[in-house]
């Protein structure tokens, strides 16, 4: 259901799209830039500057839905993009602090059997929100990163401000921070279940605990 909703919504949305972009002879430079500087995830080398990235699908994955390689899958910024990016999205076990991983591993559930849990030991609810998944789980979406997924990055001072200007323009279908729409509440949907699934791990945790308490 996805991989249609999101077709459909790429291809509803591209009119709109097209018009944004050709209005901004800039902004039109910019994503040019950023699709000609694409690297995969393997060899990319993050500047050690604030800016915004952008990921794009490179390798097409039936398990993945259907999107417009061309444009990018995700864009993010940062204060420092060599942390950021490289060290919080690209690295194993690092979903719990990364909303891409998240949002990966939430659409690729079922196709690299992955298990949400909680990010932490602990009882706070943001341990399940913002989940991860088991160590093997972790090591495939990785892996599935490396082999699908290519990123280039744009250096900028203002990169809080470009970043909503971009996701508010083209729409990316990972991004949910300024962004609405049908593909974006199917992502929250899958989203949420994997944060139920992490609380039924976290409260069979805490009751075996709980049981071996004296």
């Amino acid at each position: 259901p996805l991989g249609y909703a999101v077709s459909e919504w790429r291809a509803g949305d591209a009119q709109h799209v097209r018009h944004d972009r050709g209005a901004n002879p800039v902004f039109e430079a910019l994503l040019k830039q950023l699709h000609a500087d694409r690297v995969r995830l393997p060899q990319a080398t993050a500047p050690d500057a604030a800016g915004i990235y952008a990921v794009y699908l490179v390798q097409p994955d039936p398990s993945f839905p259907r999107v417009d390689a061309s444009a990018p899958l995700y864009i993010g910024r940062s204060g420092n993009l060599k942390r950021r990016a490289m060290s919080q999205h690209l690295k194993p076990r690092a979903s719990g602090s990364s909303t891409l991983r998240r949002s990966l591993g939430a659409m690729l559930r079922g196709g690299l059997n992955l298990t949400a849990i909680p990010r932490g030991t602990g009882k706070s609810a943001k341990d399940c929100t913002n989940y991860r998944f088991d160590d093997d789980g972790e090591s495939r979406l990785s892996q599935w990163m490396d082999e699908h997924l290519a990123i280039a990055f744009h250096r900028t001072a203002r990169y809080a401000e470009l970043e909503r200007e971009v996701v508010g323009t083209i729409r990316p279908p990972l991004n949910i921070e300024h962004c609405s729409g049908p593909a974006v509440e199917e992502l929250r949907s899958l989203r949420a279940r994997c944060a139920a699934g992490a609380r039924v791990v976290q409260a069979m945790c805490l009751t075996s605990a709980s049981s071996r308490t004296p």
